[in-house]
């Protein structure tokens, strides 16, 4: 039987449980859910639905048609990923876009969760700077533009991998190197990259390898946090791009897979759950998480409904 706990104790506890679980399944089951705590999955790449002959492009199987994108370059949609397809870009002409002309949800002035799987091909040599996620209006320094990215510093072979972060809503900008985070591989295999940005405090760059525990103490070890700069804004003409820059330069040679962008800040719990969703098969992982999710909601209904009913007597 299941007690009722004041808000205070279990039932709160559970609630946070079944927020993690829904997120997981949500990620797995490539479902729109908004969770009690508000918490919603707004735009998923996850490579499956593409096609490389008819109309090729990234499609969002979450958000609107606008949060679609288009490639030009080549871009590889029928490979490998982390599971499923992937996306290839080769680092010399490929460019995929996140959003268009009418918008991308990419470009939010509100807290934000970004995640990627990146596979860095090796022997490559992408550029300088070369961007894993661009969402600035600017090809150049940040200090100039608006918006937010994340790119490889790349300037000599120690640091090929180190990922550097900025951003900028109009005043000061970011430009942090997070030199004590792990470097994105460049070996062939897959390496998970997140963006917290909380638009009250800090944004925090996390880096899990494959090999890594699906835990919130996992995240939290391989996680590094600079002050955030406030509410971001974003150039109007802008439109996001994935492996390069708004110049289609600064590019990036890898394998893409599983790209999401959640409305909230993730916990490390939560941000876990989506480490270890996005690399596991599919419908599989989405039947267990939510029948788990399903669970939850319905002992705090249950609990719900016990404490009206006394009320009521």
């Amino acid at each position: 039987m299941q007690h009722c706990q004041p808000a205070a104790g279990r039932y709160r506890t559970n609630a946070r449980r079944a927020r993690t679980l829904i997120i997981g399944a949500a990620v797995a089951a490539s479902a729109f859910m908004t969770t009690s705590a508000s918490a919603a999955l707004i735009v998923r790449y996850s490579f499956d639905e593409t096609d490389n002959t008819v109309n090729p492009q990234v499609v969002d199987s979450v958000g609107p048609t606008f949060t679609n994108g288009g490639q030009n370059g080549g871009v590889d949609l029928d490979v490998d990923g982390v599971f499923g397809s992937g996306a290839s870009f080769d680092g010399d002409n490929d460019v995929a876009f996140a959003g268009n002309s009418s918008g991308s949800e990419f470009k939010t002035s509100s807290d934000f969760t970004f995640t990627t799987w990146i596979n860095l091909q090796p022997d490559s040599s992408p550029d300088v700077q070369a961007r894993i996620f661009d969402a600035t209006n600017t090809p150049d320094a940040i200090s100039g533009g608006l918006g937010w990215r994340l790119q490889l510093l790349n300037q000599n072979p120690s640091n090929a991998g180190t990922i550097q972060l900025q951003a900028r809503g109009g005043g000061t900008a970011i430009n942090s190197t997070l030199s004590t985070l792990q470097e994105v591989q460049s070996d062939g295999s897959w390496t998970f990259v997140a963006l917290r940005y909380d638009t009250d405090g800090d944004a925090t760059v996390s880096v899990l390898y494959q090999a890594d525990d699906p835990t919130a103490a996992a995240v939290a070890a391989n996680s590094q946090s600079v002050s955030a700069v406030g509410p971001l804004s974003y150039g109007a003409a802008a439109v996001p791009r994935i492996a390069a820059n708004q110049n289609a330069v600064k590019r990036t040679a890898a394998l893409y897979d599983e790209i999401t962008l959640w409305d909230t800040v993730l916990t490390d719990e939560e941000l876990a759950t989506v480490f270890r969703a996005t690399q596991v098969p599919e419908p599989a992982s989405a039947s267990l998480v939510f029948g788990a999710a399903a669970l939850l909601v319905a002992g705090r209904r249950q609990c719900v409904g016990r404490r009206q009913r006394r009320r009521d007597a």
